[in-house]
């Protein structure tokens, strides 16, 4: 089984506009590296099987974008997340207090009050919607040139760089990446 995810900076981290942009913001002239990507985790038997179910995902969402069904199950762990951390506001343990606090002093992590983070950031998720995270999605592919760190134990075999650039050339002319229906359930892996 394949589990996979797109950690895209678009929702959380502010690349759409400065929308969520204050998280990152502080007196210090560079902010800290935030780098969107896709990871995958596969079993040993399935390292290009992912990889290319993984390539072929980031295609379909350049070729036919999100659909609403997509977005709103994102926002909805978000929104979800957010309440979490209202409810266990009064719960947070010592350690992660202080490491909160040591990274708000050393290096100017936010540490906003949980109640206002929710208040901040749930105007934002309402004000989502797929135009949006398609035109943050396709500046983060024309910014970026194609990175993949392929990282497994020394006993699985990996494509080369050669064959992983060829892959990624090949997809835009592959005629059998077709859209998503916007009632197909997407389930927690790309393969089973």
């Amino acid at each position: 089984m394949v589990q996979g995810g797109l950690e895209f900076g678009g929702l959380h981290g502010g690349a759409l506009s400065g929308a969520a942009g204050w998280m990152r913001q502080t007196s210090r002239p560079v902010r800290p590296l935030a780098v969107p990507g896709l990871y995958v985790d596969a079993s040993r038997a399935d390292t290009q099987a992912a990889i290319d179910a993984a390539l072929v995902e980031v295609e379909r969402a350049r070729r036919y974008g999100f659909t609403d069904r997509e977005l709103q199950r994102v926002l909805a762990e978000y929104r979800s997340e957010l309440d979490s951390l209202v409810a266990s506001a009064d719960t947070v343990g010592d350690g992660d207090y202080a490491d909160q606090a040591v990274g708000h002093f050393l290096v100017g992590t936010p540490m906003p009050p949980s109640a206002w983070l929710h208040d901040a950031l749930s105007p934002i998720y309402d004000s989502m919607d797929t135009a949006a995270v398609e035109g943050a999605f396709e500046a983060w592919l024309a910014d970026s040139a194609p990175h993949l760190l392929v990282t497994v134990p020394t006993d699985v075999a990996v494509p080369s760089e050669e064959e992983l650039l060829a892959t990624i050339a090949a997809l835009p002319g592959r005629n059998d990446i077709t859209p998503r229906a916007d009632n197909d359930d997407v389930g927690d892996a790309l393969m089973t």
